[in-house]
């Protein structure tokens, strides 16, 4: 329990050691059904409550007298404990209209993508596929798993008041560990469908990282935006993860299509700026007074360190308040400068068809050796692959050769999942889209084959059928976009 004394209603909040980094790839969103099935149980109430789920955490939040807090925590336990999940069904549909009506972000996602391909972090803000495929005892098996005392931690801006208790069920801490990051070149570029351009960077979560990351958003906005009028601001995203690694630096600069060239030549011409020479002192000064006015609020601040305390023991993240102590300590320009080294030694650039940069290598999934086995060519009529391509579903691994492009190849062991669904001619026209742990994907549809239909009993009978699914409507990869 970790509380401060502070004027005003109490406000408390219960978080759980989980979020959407815990998920595998046929449960994604399963977090965020529980906190809604559980946020449900409590009905309609007369004060102020609500809940969410973030990357690492998920809490749940009250604010009142302190009685009204007790109660609502008491409350809260109970349909912790006591799941009633008679309404699942329902709350599925309420998260499908909420992922309709709030897409994620690539500014968010790209970076834990890219790094953890469709593992962990990498799926926190994939389409929410579990939400449509877990059953009522997947729910309460999570719920056992994560939602109990010894992964919990309660923090109140206020001494306990009398009466309080947390009747959780006990469970054993549970052990989170980070995938592996995918290997792969950097700095590099990548294809994207964008407006504008994207770059994605990881670097250690310290004050020199937020530092190096607010004089670059300086700079391309004095550029960019004062100075040639090209774009209204610069977009930042930032993810906390476990063990000091800051990532989900996402930083966009959008614009129309024929100013693109200018926006990726600044932004590159910006950060190696940086990288070589650093901030200047009037650029740490003003970093340093901006971290001081934003710890005015004396409130805030201390509501902030008490969190920070439960975030780092449920989750392992480094404290905030340790990043604003040494910000108004003073950073050096050396540091900084190589805080952006590393921020741009880690980039992937995304930009538009036709505006690679000459001056960095793609970006490529890992090289595999093809798969060998059975070949499949591709049809000569009612085929969709280009002519040439080649389809290869040997005893360990599937892989797939289009003309001009790599060979993808996907090991049956790293497969994390593989929907069935109707190709675009209906029902008779078969087809299988298979994911792999790398965030690899290979579409199979019987028709684009000669033997397609003998292809797709290949890849049933080699893939664990526990990672096979039906592929819920609105996630078919032909899905009417109306």
């Amino acid at each position: 329990m970790f509380w401060v004394d502070l004027p005003g209603p109490l406000h408390a909040e219960l978080v759980f050691g989980v979020g959407r980094a815990d998920e595998t790839f046929r449960t994604t969103g399963i977090t965020h059904l529980v906190e809604h099935l559980v946020m449900r149980r409590l009905g309609e109430l007369d004060h102020t409550a609500n809940a969410a789920v973030s990357l690492l955490l998920t809490g749940f939040e009250v604010t009142g007298e302190p009685q009204v807090v007790v109660d609502h925590l008491t409350r809260l336990c109970g349909a912790i404990r006591w799941p009633d999940l008679t309404e699942i069904d329902r709350e599925r549909s309420v998260l499908v209209a909420e992922e309709l009506a709030h897409p994620t972000s690539p500014l968010a996602s790209l970076p834990l993508a890219q790094r953890y391909g469709n593992l962990g972090p990498g799926l926190a803000f994939c389409r929410q596929l579990g939400v449509h495929l877990v059953t009522s005892q997947d729910v309460r098996d999570w719920m056992a798993r994560w939602l109990h005392r010894s992964n919990a931690a309660l923090v109140l801006t206020g001494p306990p008041p009398p009466g309080l208790g947390l009747p959780l069920q006990d469970g054993p801490a549970p052990r989170r560990a980070l995938p592996r990051p995918l290997p792969g070149i950097t700095p590099s570029w990548t294809e994207l469908p964008i407006d504008g351009v994207l770059a994605t960077m990881h670097g250690p979560d310290t004050a020199e990282t937020a530092t190096a990351l607010s004089v670059l958003d300086d700079r391309l906005t004095r550029r960019l935006r004062h100075e040639a009028g090209l774009v209204y601001g610069i977009d930042v995203a930032l993810e906390q993860l476990p063990g000091g690694v800051a990532i989900g630096l996402g930083l966009g600069l959008t614009g129309r299509a024929e100013h693109v060239p200018v926006l990726r030549d600044t932004f590159l011409s910006v950060l190696d700026e940086l990288c070589v020479t650093g901030p200047t002192p009037a650029e740490l000064e003003r970093d340093r007074q901006r971290c001081r006015s934003d710890i005015a609020d004396d409130r805030d601040i201390a509501w902030l360190r008490a969190y920070d305390e439960a975030a780092a023991l449920l989750a392992g993240t480094v404290r905030s308040w340790d990043r604003v102590e040494s910000t108004l300590a003073g950073l050096t320009r050396e540091d900084v400068r190589a805080a952006a080294g590393t921020l741009r030694a880690s980039m992937t650039l995304g930009v538009p068809e036709g505006a690679q940069p000459g001056s960095l290598p793609e970006r490529r999934a890992a090289h595999r050796w093809p798969a060998t086995g059975r070949l499949f060519r591709r049809s000569r009529f009612r085929s969709w692959m280009p002519r040439g391509s080649q389809l290869t579903i040997g005893r360990s691994a599937l892989s797939l050769h289009v003309p001009g492009q790599p060979v993808t190849t996907i090991p049956y062991g790293e497969v994390v999942g593989m929907g069935t669904e109707p190709g675009p001619a209906g029902d008779d026209d078969r087809m299988v889209v298979v994911h792999g742990s790398d965030g690899e994907m290979i579409v199979v549809r019987a028709w684009d084959w000669r033997g397609g239909s003998a292809a797709l009993d290949l890849l049933h009978a080699a893939v664990p059928s526990e990672a096979v699914f039906a592929t819920p409507e609105p996630l078919r990869l032909l899905a009417d976009d109306d």
